[in-house]
């Protein structure tokens, strides 16, 4: 069941700090649920999740053949305050 009329995929990406390195950013890469619960250390991934990166592709009513995607990454809350 469609909960959006023309969205054909929704994917989910959990942003997480691997390295020390100052990136700028609270992520330094991005890994999927699946990826994140195969790690040896799954829970500390979990726990070190600072963003979500939410990419919507949707059907293009002007030409089928090339969807529209549109992503956002949206900064998560830590118990101690924002992941930064």
């Amino acid at each position: 069941m469609a909960l959006v009329n023309g969205v054909t995929k929704l994917s989910i990406l959990y942003g997480v700090k691997n390295g020390a390195t100052d990136t700028g950013s609270c992520a330094d890469g991005y890994l999927t649920q699946a990826q994140i619960n195969a790690s040896a250390s799954a829970k500390a991934l979990w726990l070190s999740v600072c963003a979500v990166k939410v990419t919507a592709t949707f059907a293009n009513p002007l030409n089928a053949a090339t969807p529209i995607s549109i992503t956002r990454v949206i900064a998560v809350m830590t118990g101690t305050g924002v992941n930064s």
